[in-house]
């Protein structure tokens, strides 16, 4: 059920002014004390490919769900070219991993909520195959919506609409930072943000949504341009916050 549109309003500016803040009851940060001992880092990105696309309309059964396959986006890319040289510069000898197995189906999830379904033991044994001491995986979270304030729940990152508000950009994601040798969770922290979608990045066909839309020209772009934005900053938020 929707809350009254003034009151959705009121708490949406409220999540607006905190954006990127942690749910901090599951937030283990790494101390200073455990970096010392750490010479090598495998890095994983467990993100949805394409990002999400949601039209919420008066009822779950009337609502479209799909996903916007943009020309040229690439989720991993992004982890990528912001985590690996963040951790560079920490001193750490870093490589990108590529998931397979038990990581590659809990990215395919996506409904996976990561701390009830935890990747502790895939992610030991891939940072055993990779031969590197920690091992950080930045991750889809499923929340509770703070986008639209519906009753829906919000997963990883993308576009949404309700049938009584403007569109957003949003992104929820989980990082962990796993202890390969010792096997013990030594970070875990979540980032959150969200901002009203720009000009053109909302397009009619996203109403009806079913499945994967290929989106391309402007209407890509826009939407690209802003979830690089948005979900950069919440996997900066995410990293500061877990210690890395």
């Amino acid at each position: 059920m929707h809350r009254h549109p003034l009151t959705r309003l009121c708490a949406l500016a409220f999540v607006l002014l905190l954006a990127g803040c942690l749910g901090s009851t599951t937030q283990v940060r790494v101390t200073s004390e455990y970096t010392q001992q750490v010479k090598t880092v495998g890095v994983v990105s467990l993100l949805h490919p394409w990002p999400h696309v949601s039209h919420l309309k008066s009822s779950a059964m009337e609502s479209a769900f799909g996903d916007a396959e943009l020309a040229g986006w690439s989720a991993d890319a992004l982890v990528q070219r912001l985590v690996v040289p963040r951790l560079e510069r920490k001193g750490f000898t870093v490589r990108m991993l590529t998931p397979s197995g038990a990581l590659a189906a809990a990215r395919d999830s996506d409904w996976r909520a990561p701390e009830a379904d935890s990747i502790a033991e895939a992610a030991y044994a891939a940072g055993a195959a990779a031969g590197v001491d920690t091992i950080v995986v930045v991750q889809s979270e499923v929340s509770a919506d703070f986008v639209t304030e519906t009753n829906q729940k919000i997963r990883g990152y993308g576009i949404q609409r309700a049938f009584d508000s403007e569109p957003f950009v949003y992104a929820a994601l989980f990082v962990e930072a796993y202890d390969v040798k010792r096997r013990f969770v030594v970070g875990r922290a979540e980032g959150r943000q969200v901002e009203p979608a720009v000009a053109g990045a909302w397009i009619a066909r996203y109403e009806n949504v079913d499945g994967t839309l290929p989106v391309s020209g402007a209407p890509a772009s826009a939407l690209a341009g802003q979830l690089e934005h948005v979900l950069g900053n919440t996997i900066g938020v995410g990293m500061q916050e877990v210690g890395l």
